[in-house]
């Protein structure tokens, strides 16, 4: 409950909590500060550093300011959405959007990434919130834009993508260049509870694990 300041002039909670939020999407203070704790000479055998572009919920930071942001932190991997899409998440129980977006991710927004990634040399994260996704790097390794082994994403259950099935599973995998079982590293992201029912397909079929905090704590 937020309480609020008294006559000394003392801090509300509520005031605390704006400043922590505030704090955390300045990207110039949380992410470029931060730098330097990145250890040089990373291997494969490292924690490697990956950056998403997506800004929290802004979905609509230009896209210098993030190729900024990469030329800046020089990560290992940045995520790279493959299409435009309404991205949202919906209450069931408010009955309304907690929060929606088209989120614009047009063949010239990803031409633009990849072409900034390749010369500074980060590995893209191609992440597909639906099967169409991920048909999308096809132009593109035909262009010479992209070179295997690609790092594919299926991203399942954000509302606009889609449904997180152990069918969808199979049937986003099968879009992937050469086969779920081809030269290409994937994996399945499934929000939340979601990622536990679409574990055991991914790895049937040739996926990787994975684990986090972002969308799961498992």
């Amino acid at each position: 409950m937020a309480t609020t300041s008294d006559s000394t002039g003392a801090t509300s909670s509520r005031d605390q909590a704006a400043d922590r939020g505030a704090a955390f999407f300045d990207l110039d203070k949380t992410l470029l500060d931060a730098v330097e704790h990145l250890a040089p000479g990373r291997t494969e055998a490292d924690v490697l550093y990956e950056l998403l572009l997506k800004l929290g919920l802004d979905l609509c930071v230009p896209i210098e300011k993030r190729i900024e942001y990469l030329r800046a932190c020089k990560p290992d991997v940045a995520a790279l959405n493959m299409s435009s899409m309404n991205y949202a998440k919906y209450s069931r129980r408010r009955k309304e959007f907690v929060f929606k977006a088209v989120f614009e991710n047009s063949f010239d927004t990803i031409i633009e990434f990849i072409t900034a990634m390749n010369e500074i040399g980060i590995q893209p994260e191609h992440e597909c919130f639906d099967a169409g996704h991920v048909a999308n790097v096809d132009p593109l390794i035909d262009m010479g834009l992209l070179e295997g082994p690609l790092q594919i994403s299926l991203v399942m259950g954000v509302t606009g993508g889609i449904r997180p099935t152990p069918r969808n599973v199979e049937v986003m995998a099968d879009q992937i260049p050469g086969g779920s079982e081809g030269e290409h590293n994937w994996q399945c992201i499934g929000i939340s509870r979601d990622q536990w029912k679409l574990l055991g397909t991914a790895i049937v079929l040739g996926g990787n694990v994975r684990a986090g905090v972002e969308d799961n704590l498992y």
